[in-house]
């Protein structure tokens, strides 16, 4: 099951003008352009894949007990 929690979003400049937009939750590049309102359109449709979150927890946990 997906969360449903609004992430924040980061966004990264590539050498060849393309921008990055990855969320700041479960840490997946959703989308790559040069067009800001494809990065936008991506930003509203995003929806966190459960498999990603339980990942970072899992990491998150590992750090914690070392």
């Amino acid at each position: 099951m997906a969360s449903t929690d609004r992430p924040t979003f980061a966004r990264r400049s590539n050498p060849d003008g393309t921008i990055d937009l990855i969320c700041g939750k479960c840490y997946v590049t959703i989308a790559t352009s040069k067009w800001s309102v494809e990065l936008d359109r991506a930003e509203k449709t995003h929806v966190c894949d459960s498999r990603a979150l339980d990942y970072w927890k899992t990491m998150a946990e590992r750090r914690r007990s070392c």
